[in-house]
């Protein structure tokens, strides 16, 4: 377009145009507490979400809660937002304690997770893991895919490969954060 010896022939060409969107998929939200749980099973109380490619399960439970996933097919993750909470997840026979405050990544496969004492737990899953999408307050709403949000795709691998990795969520101020 510009001759080369002009400096804007060195400029970035201009964006390419964005999605196109031919149809619209209504908003979703869900308000737990204003339903039953879809799952009750003994101490454990819990409702399920799903938006395009995420699942949120938020549970209350009391102690002896347990929670396990067999061949699940990708990486889940686990908060716990209730600090006092306590938990053991065993995840291929080892076991790991998890106190609250914290968000835990756990590696696909098989996990079992027991709930030590009374409290909250969140748990985030892809949509691939198809048996809690069927059991989502919306589970309708998504029978269609929305055209305007890009199917999900999984991250790398870890460097180090999929293994339990535990974060607290107290973290100190810092300037700049």
């Amino acid at each position: 377009m510009y001759d080369k010896s002009d400096p804007r022939a060195s400029l970035a060409p201009a964006a390419a145009k964005g999605p196109q969107f031919t149809k619209y998929h209504p908003s979703q939200y869900v308000r737990f507490y204003e339903g039953p749980p879809q799952l009750i099973d003994g101490p454990a109380r819990t409702w399920l979400a799903r938006g395009q490619n995420a699942i949120t399960a938020l549970s209350e439970t009391s102690a002896d809660a347990h929670f396990e996933r067999k061949g699940q097919v990708d990486e889940w993750v686990l908060l716990l937002p209730d600090s006092g909470l306590r938990a053991e997840l065993i995840v291929e026979g080892q076991s790991h304690t998890i106190s609250g405050g914290t968000v835990t990544f756990v590696p696909p496969g098989n996990s079992d997770l027991r709930v030590l004492s009374e409290g909250r737990i969140v748990r985030f899953f892809t949509t691939r893991s198809s048996d809690l999408a069927e059991l989502c307050a919306n589970a309708e709403a998504y029978r269609e895919d929305d055209p305007n949000i890009p199917p999900f795709q999984p991250w790398p691998t870890p460097p180090d490969g999929f293994k339990v990795r535990s974060y607290s969520l107290d973290v100190a101020e810092e300037p700049g954060r």
